[in-house]
């Protein structure tokens, strides 16, 4: 007995070691991904088009043969996905029954690196592909990825979605999988699980019928588009505003956010809208959004509590904006994305919650919370 314990106790301390020597050399290092991306939507057929491009930036100390990708919207391809089977092992039926034009999937991908074609293969998980590289990447070196796509958006079931002409656009871009100490890290989508992703900049255009209204990560660069905005929203009260048909005119929405790690965005022709600035310092002001078919006064002011008090008890908010936007989501109460926030109702507990994850999840993902759990509250 006592030769087991002994063992047992050096295994835990070597194991304990190994731990930190790992995390020691992860700190030196983190791969960097820049996106550009075109996307059109078309609200008739609830699809995407679009184009991407990523500048894959390899920080690490090791030469890459291989680059696995993200294609979650192939979560919802068919009833035997990781995401279908996870559903069902919690009682949840609706997907795994669902009808054909209800489910989802992203195709129509060509991947190049550096303009060159190169070879790609789905995995036994079809919303992770695996891309084989004509050359190694190696330390220090940038490679450019490229692909067109086409993503036919499902009903909402989980977190992507659409629901009565509102579209709930998340994890929706093929996407690197991080590469880290421990190697790939390629993940299937899970309805309860969360997202580990690389850090990088978002230079996004969105394509959309006119009477959309739209909120995205990061700041809007139409300043045309931000008055309009303004212009809908009051404190006091709020116009309500039928639902038309889709304008057959559209609009082209730029976005551009440096140093997060996704990119998510929400659109209807019913948001109501609030608007609020929040002064954390002299130099330092926040606007904050509420959007919501039947917004309230007290959503916003949800909103700038939370900045206000993760601000003052954690840090600054770095970004200039922070957004909450009222969904049908069917994957838990709320969903944090950087500088936007998707919640299920205009709750306090929520709303602060949930906006509090730009520091403990936007700001400072560097940790695989599908793996360690406990990390995520």
């Amino acid at each position: 007995m006592k030769k087991t314990f002994t063992l047992t106790f050096v295994f835990i301390c070597l194991n304990t070691v190994f731990a930190q020597h790992k995390t020691l050399e992860q700190s030196k290092w983190q791969q960097t991904v820049n996106y550009t991306i075109q996307v059109s939507l078309n609200d008739i057929e609830n699809t995407l088009t679009g184009n991407i491009n990523m500048q894959y930036i390899n920080n690490s100390p090791d030469t890459l043969k291989e680059i696995f990708i993200h294609l979650w919207p192939n979560a919802y391809k068919n009833n035997q996905t990781a995401y279908a089977k996870q559903d069902l092992e919690n009682g949840k039926t609706d997907f795994y029954f669902a009808k054909s034009e209800e489910r989802g999937f992203i195709d129509s991908l060509a991947f190049t690196i550096d303009n060159k074609l190169c070879t790609w293969q789905l995995t036994m998980d079809i919303d992770i592909a695996k891309i084989t590289l004509n050359q190694v990447v190696l330390p220090r070196q940038t490679i450019e990825i490229a692909t067109p796509f086409f993503v036919k958006i499902p009903k909402v079931f989980s977190r992507m979605g659409h629901e009565d002409q509102m579209y709930c656009i998340s994890q929706w871009y093929p996407k690197p999988a991080v590469y880290d100490v421990n190697g790939w890290n390629p993940m299937p989508y899970l309805n309860q699980g969360e997202f580990y992703s690389e850090f990088g900049g978002f230079d996004v255009s969105i394509t959309l019928p006119k009477d959309y209204v739209l909120a995205a990560t990061g700041d809007l660069q139409n300043k045309e588009e931000k008055d309009w905005l303004i212009s809908k929203s009051t404190k006091d009260s709020l116009a309500k505003e039928p639902a038309n048909p889709s304008a057959s005119k559209t609009k082209t929405l730029h976005y551009i956010q440096n140093n997060v790690h996704d990119f998510a965005w929400f659109c209807s022709k019913k948001f109501q809208v609030f608007h609020d600035v929040v002064n954390l310092s002299e130099t330092k002001k926040v606007d904050t959004w509420l959007f919501a078919t039947k917004a309230t006064k007290e959503g916003i002011e949800y909103t700038n509590e939370a900045v206000q008090f993760y601000s003052n008890k954690v840090g600054e908010y770095p970004y200039n904006l922070a957004q909450v936007v009222i969904t049908p989501l069917k994957a838990g109460g709320g969903m944090e994305y950087p500088t936007i926030t998707n919640c299920e109702s205009i709750d306090r507990t929520t709303i602060i919650h949930e906006v509090g994850h730009n520091w403990f999840y936007g700001i400072s993902e560097v940790t695989n919370v599908s793996t360690h759990g406990w990390m995520k509250a």
